[in-house]
C-alpha cells in the first residue's frame, strides 16, 4: 500500500511539472502588474509568474522556488476583474505562507502514516486551516465578501478534478467550500 501511494504522488508531481509548460497563455498585463505589486506588498521576494492555462480546471499555485499561479482560461472569462483579483490574492497568500512546501510535507506524512486515522484527521484539519488563513488575508484587503464568495462559487461549479500537489484556491472537498 505504501508503495502504491508513493507511486500515485510521484505521478501527481510529474503532472504538476507538466502543467508548468503546457497550454499556457499570457495573462492580461494589468493582472500581471497586480500580482507583482501585491506580491511585494505581502513581502514575497520571489518573482511570481501568472499564466492562463487551458489544462487546469481550478486556479492553483505550483512551485516553491519559482512559484507559478495558473488560472483556467474558462474561469477568467466568467469572472469580473475584482473576482479574479481576489482569487489571485488568495493564491499569493499561499505563496507568502510557503504552502506548496507545506503541502509536500503533508503529503509525505500522509504516505508514511496512512494507517493512522488521527494523522488523516490532523492532515485534513491543516488543509482546512490553510485555506481559511488565505481567505482571511483576502478579506483584509478591501474586497466585498460577496464578490469573493461568488468567485469561489463560480470556481466550484467549474471544477472537475483534484490535483494533490498543487494548492487549489477551492481546497480539496466540496464541504470545505461550503464551510468557507
Amino acid at each position: 500500500t505504501l508503495f502504491l501511494m508513493s507511486l500515485r504522488y510521484v505521478r501527481y508531481f510529474q503532472y504538476s511539472k507538466k502543467l508548468r509548460s503546457s497550454g499556457l497563455q499570457k495573462m492580461k498585463p494589468e493582472l500581471r502588474l497586480f500580482v507583482g505589486t501585491i506580491g511585494r506588498l505581502l513581502g514575497i521576494h520571489k518573482t511570481v509568474a501568472v499564466w492562463l492555462s487551458s489544462v487546469v480546471e481550478s486556479p492553483m499555485t505550483i512551485g516553491f522556488l519559482k512559484p507559478i499561479i495558473l488560472i483556467p482560461i474558462a474561469t477568467v472569462n466568467h469572472l469580473s476583474i475584482q473576482q479574479v483579483e481576489t482569487i489571485l490574492l488568495h493564491e499569493l497568500a499561499h505563496i507568502r505562507r510557503n504552502d506548496y512546501l507545506l503541502n509536500l510535507f503533508i503529503t509525505l506524512a500522509g504516505i508514511l502514516f496512512f494507517f493512522n486515522p488521527f494523522s488523516r484527521l490532523l492532515i485534513h484539519s491543516i488543509k482546512k486551516e490553510r485555506e481559511n488563513c488565505c481567505d482571511d488575508l483576502v478579506m483584509q484587503f478591501s474586497y466585498d465578501s460577496t464578490t469573493y464568495a461568488s468567485a469561489l462559487l463560480s470556481l466550484e461549479r467549474a471544477r472537475k478534478q483534484h490535483y494533490e500537489l498543487a494548492i487549489a484556491a477551492i481546497g480539496n472537498s466540496n464541504q470545505l467550500l461550503l464551510e468557507r
